[in-house]
């Protein structure tokens, strides 16, 4: 996947391991962050903003072969690490 649009967020990415699948010659999976800031809601005060984001990563691979010796490779780093910013999740998909 070589998409320019993953959003750079100053926090962290992380895995959601029930979204890991391997099917067609792909592996699926999904990474997620949550961002929590203030923000100016009137002028009586202030209110706590939380925004959730979902990833959708699709691996393609062009033989089996290929899939089947990068999954468990993949899925070990993925799980290993407790978080992730914007520039590690960049370099796992390209």
């Amino acid at each position: 996947m070589k998409d320019k649009t993953i959003p750079p967020i100053n926090g962290y990415w992380y895995f959601n391991k029930t979204s890991f699948n391997v099917s067609n010659g792909c592996i699926y999976f999904r990474m997620y962050t949550v961002t929590k800031t203030w923000r100016h809601i009137n002028s009586e005060g202030w209110e706590k903003y939380h925004d959730e984001m979902d990833l959708n990563c699709i691996l393609q691979f062009e033989t089996k072969d290929e899939l089947y010796l990068d999954v468990s490779t993949i899925y070990r780093y993925l799980s290993e690490k407790k978080q992730m910013d914007y520039c590690r999740i960049r370099n796992i998909i390209e």
